[in-house]
């Protein structure tokens, strides 16, 4: 929805657009205060009389990695000296369920890690790991453990 407004709004102000032409937007975030270039990658040619396939993969494969760290790095440095935020980590449903399970009901890292799903294969420090970051996130003071 979020999305659909913005290119509502977009397209409102832009009345002579055609398609999609969102240069220099964020998908959500809206316009953003540098130009960002698109990836490219420079042509890459396969010699068999020079090296073999799995060498040309190789080198290809190297050099497609250091493209994209670059790329990366040259957006987040622009973003951060534009005064941008990085965006919080995604927190899974269940940290929610841990933090209310430890603030709300009282119980310990140790029996929220024992009693967790199925699927949870960590341990105490794992659950207290993310119920500290989850409450500092949400600014929440957590309750004393004792």
């Amino acid at each position: 929805m979020a999305l659909a407004a913005d290119t509502a709004r977009w397209y409102a102000g832009n009345p002579n657009a055609e398609g999609w032409e969102f240069q220099g937007q964020g998908i959500f975030a809206g316009p953003f205060p540098f130009p960002i270039e698109p990836l490219q990658f420079g042509p890459f040619y396969h010699d068999p009389t020079w090296r073999g396939r799995r060498d040309f993969k190789a080198d290809v494969l190297e050099r497609v990695v250091r493209a994209i760290d670059h790329c990366c790095d040259k957006v987040e440095a622009d973003a951060l000296a534009a005064g941008l935020k990085r965006a919080p980590r995604k927190t899974s449903v269940d940290h929610f369920v841990w933090l209310a399970r430890y603030q709300v009901k009282g119980e310990s890292f140790a029996s929220i890690a024992r009693n967790s799903s199925h699927k949870f294969q960590g341990g105490r420090q794992t659950v207290r790991k993310a119920v500290t970051t989850l409450a500092r996130l949400l600014e929440l003071s957590l309750r004393l453990s004792t």
